[in-house]
């Protein structure tokens, strides 16, 4: 511990044992004024920490003191607490200590601190299942009417789920958008529902942004014949919701098929989310071999200190500036052992020693070594600075490495795949090990790797970070899930690069302004840098069929050629990888690849040829190798440039520096009197001396051409040395004079990034190219800036200020048919001889020429949307403009011309980003001339020496007469006494006109000068090594600034799979007995629902598309809406009335059972009957029938519910009403006497065997009934409402009744249907008891039918099981019904033990009988021919005999009575007195 606590210099970064937490604001702004790292700043905290509790050493000889509470120890500490108050205000009021000289401030270049926040993108989690083979077709029967109690409020209408048919999901770069067609249902929607009930899920679309869905709705019509053609698909005109981009092609179902000439096919298509091994990529990076760097920075030397020196060795290397030291990382896969596959026995062996390091193929089944070493940097290396911090760090590595390298685990290694299979020591590593550790893999997918000696020497064989390092691995793989044609593959990625708070090494000096700083003492430091970068991240697909032998390999789609992401936000990009193969079902790997992979074949010299597959989302290009591949991006060069991140350029340090207020004139060059005679000659050395290729001047004169006189515009040079132009060194300026001319050098740098955004509401920024990669148009902002654009294929044109932004981003979209106005506007110009434009009207006669440049064009009056292809020629036409002028001479009217462009369907256009320029001059056009030089006569004018040295000597100003600037000196020498003359020998910087300049000369003398000229100097750059060279591709990073998207986990997933069928266009398909060609999939006599839509937050786990029908499927009516009747094929139309659904499943061949059932064999009259009763009585049926089910089964199951009967009578199927109605209106009629409604009687006389049978008890238990229905809210989602009923306390009915729910909610949307069948259900179950089965002649059943009722009397006696009764041991009676006083009443009875029934008379006094024989026994009273009933015929039949056989059900009765008199008028059934409110108790 001890090791690890203590300080080891100023460079240690990497100690963590400081607890941290977030940054505060003010501790973030000090680590950016100060350049520490976030490492440096919580060591600081931690050492401040613990110093804060340390007793310095000045108080070694001075006792602790510890507060004891008792006065003099508190007395003495409030003293020396005063003691050090007033020591510290002394100190703070004393006034600032006087100094020779001000120490300068230190100066800092600029922090950059790059986007952080990004806009949150979603993708689609899950999606709608697409329909199975033999899935039921949903049949939608609704109709939306008004309430009959609330004309303000409707019933009906229902919300259908839809079925998926096809679906696919597509890759835009940033999102994903997904097409679904879906069917609502067999046979054509009655009106098309309203976009507003759109809904996904529980959520309705129309809160979702209408610009980022598009919904198509098509109603196909049961004839198939009559749109086959089309196949019923969906276009682009059968939008009715959403206001998305419209698709180019007008089958808005089709897919991308790059093996047909249009590009685009019907295709069957699924889309699916893969569940398992989606994920992929290279991740978790072990150095092999890469150095070990300390965060780069700037180390300044003052005064040749040996600390800064060493600490500038230390982070620099011995190279100094721009460069860093490197350190062993003591790691690297050392050991290659070669194994033959057949005896598994070693052949051969390479281990890597120090200075050997080498890239080798790996074959399957070779043994590899990884090894950690134990050996460390020097500690006391660097003095006073020391090594513990890299030693530090290294460890740190090594530590991580041996917890990510776990046995199985599969691992990339250069192009290889290799495998874990054991470790030396299955300990964890930790520091102060002093053995090495070894992990041992073996090959199992060969390639090749690069092996060093985890000891290696890294100044000469460091691994660099883009080199081949281990890497754990992740393979995706895609099986199809069925045999298709095409399949696509959704990749979700996310790839970038991260630098946090490292140098901005953008904004470094050149070495000599560095040095100018150190002798100024000058204190200067980089500013920190926190931004996103650029990286690269590679994969390659291969592929094998289902069902092929293991033994067989996997093949690359596209040979040697891979696919790459580039990626510079944490943001994730979708794209897609379309794959046209043979038809049938395919395994697919997606095996990502190192960094090194795609620096050795793309990157490297040798291999910059080859163009990597770069996806980008936006674009669409083709490959045509094993298979047809789509993708969604480009072709690309990488390049050094493009894989080196700028922030890691010494851009300052590389660039030009101008130095202004250079001093090139003074308004004096001497003083005093020269001695006569004295002067300067000529030489006879004239010289130029030109380096062209680095435009350096050694000899010579430069002139600014464009402006000679202006001040800075002489530049001359004496072997490298700027000098002035005077006494000494001249130059002709004459035109023959002139050895060369140097043009002037111009460039373009970017003000605003390239952008590209083509739709949408924000405005847009695109250049379009034509095929050739001619300039067509150019957008920015919204505004079109054409004629502002630099044309990609001609020569830079200075003035144009917009450009096809470096990095080509693009976009290439077919387009359908259009017509638009010409980009150039109306022309008009009657004035230029052939070049006029305008069109000419005779007043005469009314004739009009047009006129296009001088041509005669032909005109058209039709509009836009009438023009038509043969009305263009060579993509024009021409039409009339606002009138302009009136020609007199010629008796003309002439108007402006304006032209329209006509675009081809599957027009394909090209879009490329736009960036703004500026223009700026890297170098002006110069005159270059040769220099002379002039010689003093030394000899006969020879300098002053006495009393004063008057020698020429160099002269900085007086330091408190030096004007506004600094730096400035000059040679003066003397002649003679009181004379002095000079030159200018350094023009410093930073002068203004105004400034006054004093020299002091060695005579005591001095002299004040001004500038008069100023001037300012170009310092050209110098040039430096890449500070980090190809780090979007690296694959360990060099420095620990930089964080990558794959240091954590796999860059990649593939997030759906689309499985496509292509049609066979040479099907015969045979509809209606009508032969077609084309076997693309048709959607004839089906109401189909198709959504585009753009993943969102709103929607990534996608739910069942649904729509808000209020119309439901067209059938044939019964009746009209009024209740009236309709002949047979009158009226088609939505209906919700049971008896017509029921009738249209018994009778369509399309919808139900009509093929197999004769239309003859169903009753119409009585369907219409029953039709009429379910419209007098608001009992409807808005509901879909979606699963399979008997059409008999469901018709009687259902009728029920609606107060009817399913009957055969005369071999006829038809419903009957359940209940009396009456005849006119088709209401229920509950007080119909039912005399009138008895068809027959039936006595002894005219039956044989009747039969009777008891309900059983639990039908005869009276419930609550609790029903539910559906509350229908128009577009919206219905909500069930539950009403219970029973029957009141004095009807017989009781809370503590059990409960039956009854569910209508898939049909009923009235509350008064529900609650009547609740009611009709209890009085069902109190007052049905039993059935009679009896046989009768033909001629007694003769206009008796299923349904009608009849009477029964009969001499023959029955019991009734509810008139039993018991007798207890003393005669006491207890009966359900009570019993009269009788002499005699007939009964069964029996005595619980005997084996039979006995007969006999029951005599009744006062409910007791005195006769012991009935004593303990049970009783039932026997019925006579005076019990006269009422039944309803369920079944009449015929047996074998020719009898007819009858069952029916007794119908109990209640009495009629005269409301004035009481009289009992007539009997009525008991079971439809459901209008009775006291019979009932309802809960709403």
């Amino acid at each position: 511990m001890a090791a690890i606590q203590r300080p080891s210099g100023d460079m240690d970064p990497l100690q963590r044992s400081y607890s941290r937490r977030s940054l505060l604001p003010i501790e973030q702004q000090i680590i950016d004024t100060l350049g520490l790292t976030l490492d440096e700043y919580w060591e600081f905290c931690r050492l401040a920490d613990c110093k804060a509790k340390e007793r310095g050493e000045e108080y070694a000889l001075i006792p602790e003191v510890v507060a004891t509470g008792e006065p003099s120890t508190t007395l003495a500490i409030i003293s020396i607490a005063i003691s050090v108050l007033s020591t510290a205000a002394a100190l703070l009021l004393a006034p600032k200590p006087p100094s020779l000289e001000d120490e300068l401030s230190p100066i800092r270049t600029a922090d950059i601190r790059g986007q952080t926040k990004f806009a949150e993108l979603y993708a689609f989690d899950s999606l709608q299942d697409l329909a199975t083979l033999g899935s039921i077709i949903p049949l939608v029967f609704v109709k939306q009417i008004p309430d009959p109690g609330l004309p303000d409020k409707v019933v009906g209408g229902i919300r259908v789920k839809s079925l998926l048919l096809w679906s696919q999901l597509l890759s835009k770069g940033s999102h994903q958008e997904l097409k679904m067609l879906t069917t609502l249902g067999l046979s054509e929607l009655a009106a098309t529902p309203d976009s507003q009930g759109l809904a996904i899920g529980d959520q309705l679309l129309r809160n979702y942004q209408d610009a980022r869905y598009r919904v198509y709705f098509r109603n196909n019509i049961a004839k198939a014949e009559t749109n086959f053609d089309s196949g019923g698909r969906v276009l682009t005109n059968n939008t009715f919701a959403g206001s998305l981009e419209q698709q180019i092609d007008p089958d808005v179902f089709t897919a991308f098929d790059p093996s047909v000439p249009e590009k685009a096919s019907p295709f069957t298509s699924g889309t699916r989310t893969p569940n398992s091994q989606r994920q992929f990529g290279c991740h978790t990076p072990i150095s092999n071999g890469a150095p070990y760097f300390l965060p780069y920075n700037l180390v300044q030397v003052f005064d040749d200190d040996d600390s800064l020196k060493a600490k500038r060795s230390k982070i620099n290397g011995p190279k100094g500036t721009g460069h860093s030291r490197p350190y062993c990382s003591r790691q690297g896969m050392g050991l290659l052992v070669r194994i033959d596959p057949e005896t598994q026995l070693e052949t051969s062996r390479f281990e890597a020693t120090p200075g050997n390091a080498a890239s080798l193929d790996i074959k399957v089944g070779d043994r590899l070594a990884f090894g950690n070493s134990p050996i460390r940097e020097d500690p006391d290396a660097f003095d006073p600075h020391g090594l513990d911090d890299v030693n530090t760090a290294i460890v740190q590595r090594i530590v991580a490495s041996d917890q990510q390298i776990n046995i199985g685990d599969l691992f990339s290694f250069g192009s290889a795949i290799i495998q874990c299979t054991r470790t030396s020591d299955p300990n964890p590593f930790e520091e102060g090990i002093t053995r090495d550790k070894f992990y041992d893999f073996v090959c199992i997918e060969a390639g090749v790797g690069h092996f060093i000696a985890p000891d290696n020497v890294p100044e000469l064989e460091g691994n660099v970070a883009y080199g081949m390092h281990l890497q754990k691995i992740d393979i995706a793989t895609i099986t199809n899930n069925r045999s298709c044609d095409q399949t696509e593959i959704g990749i979700k990625s996310v790839v970038f690069k991260q630098v946090n708070n490292f140098v901005n090494v953008n904004s470094e000096p050149p070495e000599r302004t560095l040095e100018d700083y150190e002798e100024d003492n000058q204190s200067f430091q980089l500013g920190r840098i926190t931004t996103f970068q650029t990286r690269y991240s590679f994969f390659k697909i291969q592929y094998r069929a289902v069902g092929a032998a293991d033994t067989v390999d996997f093949s690359d789609i596209t040979g040697d050629r891979i696919f790459a992401v580039k990626g510079n936000t944490p943001q994730p990009q979708y794209n897609t990888i379309s794959i046209s193969h043979p038809r049938g079902q395919y395994e697919f790997k997606l095996v990502p690849l190192s960094g090194a992979i795609g620096n050795d074949r793309l990157v490297s010299p040798i291999a910059n040829k080859n163009k990597v597959y770069l996806l980008d989302g936006t674009n669409r290009q083709e490959i045509d190798d094993v298979f047809k591949i789509t993708y969604t991006g480009r072709e690309q060069f990488i390049t050094d440039g493009t894989t080196t991140n700028e922030e890691f350029l010494f851009k300052r340090a590389l660039q030009d520096r101008t130095i202004t207020g250079r001093v090139l004139n003074l308004d004096r060059f001497s003083q005093g009197e020269l001695p006569a005679g004295a002067g300067w000659k000529d030489v006879n050395d004239s010289r130029v001396d030109y380096d062209p290729v680095n435009r350096q001047l050694k000899y010579g004169v430069f002139v600014n051409v464009d402006n000679p006189t202006a001040p800075g515009a002489v530049v001359a040079r004496w072997d490298g040395v700027d000098v002035a132009i005077g006494a000494q060194y001249r130059y002709s300026d004459a035109s023959s004079d002139i050895v060369a001319t140097l043009p002037a050098l111009n460039d373009f740098r970017t003000l605003e990034p390239e952008i590209l955004v083509r739709t949408g509401s924000t405005p847009h920024f695109y250049v379009e190219l034509d095929g050739a990669g001619n300039l067509v148009a150019a957008v920015y902002s919204g505004n079109g800036v054409t004629a502002q654009t630099q044309d990609p294929n001609l020569p830079n044109d200075l003035t144009k200020i917009y450009r096809v932004g470096a990095n080509i981003l693009q976009q290439t979209v077919q387009i359908p048919a259009s017509v638009a106005d010409d980009p150039a506007g109306p022309q008009y110009d009657p004035y230029t001889e052939n070049g006029y434009f305008g069109v000419w009207e005779r007043r005469a006669d009314g004739i009009r020429t047009g006129v296009w440049n001088g041509q005669v064009v032909q005109l058209t009056t039709k509009a836009d949307s009438e023009l038509e292809a043969a009305d263009f020629t060579d993509g024009f036409a021409y039409v009339t403009g606002n009138k302009r002028d009136f020609f007199p001479t010629i008796n003309c009217d002439v108007y402006e011309i304006k032209r329209k462009v006509y675009t081809p369907p599957g027009t394909q256009r090209y879009f490329r980003s736009i960036e703004k320029v500026e223009s700026f001059q890297i170098h002006q056009a110069l005159n270059l001339y040769a220099i002379e030089r002039y010689e003093w006569d030394h000899e006969a004018f020879p300098f002053v020496q006495t009393p004063y040295d008057g020698n020429p000597k160099d002269y900085s100003p007086d330091s408190s007469i030096n004007g506004s600037g600094s730096g400035l000196k000059i040679n003066a020498s003397s002649l003679g006494p009181g004379h002095w003359q000079w030159q200018i020998v350094d023009p410093g910087s930073g002068y203004k006109r105004d400034d006054v300049i004093r020299f002091n000369f060695t005579d005591g003398s001095f002299v004040d000068v001004f500038p008069t000229e100023l001037g300012s100097e170009v310092i050209p750059g110098g040039s430096r090594e890449l500070l980090n060279p190809r780090d979007a591709i690296a694959d360990f990073p060099k420095y620990q600034e930089e964080k990558t998207s794959h240091q954590d986990g796999p860059e990649h997933e593939v997030v759906f799979v689309n499985e496509m069928i292509r049609p066979d266009k040479d099907k015969v398909v045979l509809v209606n007995g009508v032969e077609h060609i084309g076997g693309e999939a048709r959607y004839n006599d089906l109401s189909l629902l198709g959504i585009r839509l753009l993943a969102g937050k709103d929607w990534t786990s996608l739910g069942q598309l649904s729509a808000y029908v209020k119309q439901g499927i067209v059938v044939d009516r019964l009746i009209n809406d009024s209740g009236g009747d309709v002949v047979d094929g009158a009226l088609t139309g939505p209906t919700n009335n049971f008896a017509e659904i029921a009738y249209n499943l018994l009778t369509s061949p399309r919808l139900g059972a009509g093929k197999r059932i004769p239309k003859s064999t169903v009753d119409r009259d009585a369907m219409q009957i029953a039709a009429k009763f379910c419209h007098a009585n608001n009992f409807t049926f808005d509901g879909v029938i979606g699963e399979k089910a008997g059409v008999r089964d469901f018709i009687f199951t259902n009728a029920a519910l609606n107060l009817l009967d399913f009957a055969i009578v005369g071999g006829k199927f038809s419903l009957i009403p359940s209940v009396p109605y009456d005849a006119l209106t088709f209401e229920i009629k509950e007080q119909e006497p039912i005399d009138k409604k008895i068809k027959a009687l039936f006595t002894d006389g005219n039956m044989k065997d009747m039969t009777v049978s008891f309900l059983p008890a639990q039908e005869r238990q009276l419930p609550k009934v609790t029903v539910a229905y559906r509350q229908e809210k128009e577009n919206g989602f219905s909500s069930q409402e539950v009403v219970q009923i029973r029957l009141s306390d004095e009807y017989g009915g009781s809370d503590s009744d059990p409960e039956e729910f009854l569910d209508l909610t898939q049909f009923c949307t009235f509350a008064r249907h529900a609650e009547t069948i609740a009611k009709y259900k209890l009085l069902l179950r109190k007052h049905s008891d039993h059935n009679i089965d009896f046989k009768t002649t033909p001629s007694s059943a003769l206009g008796v039918a299923a349904g009608d009722y009849i009477t029964v009397i009969s001499h023959s006696t029955h019991t009734n099981r509810f008139n039993n009764g018991s007798v207890d041991a003393f005669g006491g009676i207890t009966s359900s019904t009570p019993l009269n006083d009788s002499t005699g009443t007939k009964v069964y009875y029996w005595k619980p033990g005997n084996t039979d029934v006995k007969e006999g008379d029951l005599v009744v006094t006062d409910n007791k009988t005195g006769d012991p024989a009935f004593f303990g026994t049970v009783f039932t009273i026997k019925m006579t021919n005076d019990q006269r009933r009422v039944y309803r015929v369920n079944s009449i039949t015929i047996d074998d005999e020719g009898l007819v056989d009858i069952s029916a059900a007794h119908q109990e009765l209640y009495d009629l009575r005269n409301s004035i008199t009481g009289e009992v008028i007539g009997s009525a059934l008991a079971t439809i007195n459901i209008s009775d409110a006291s019979k009932f108790k309802v809960t709403r």
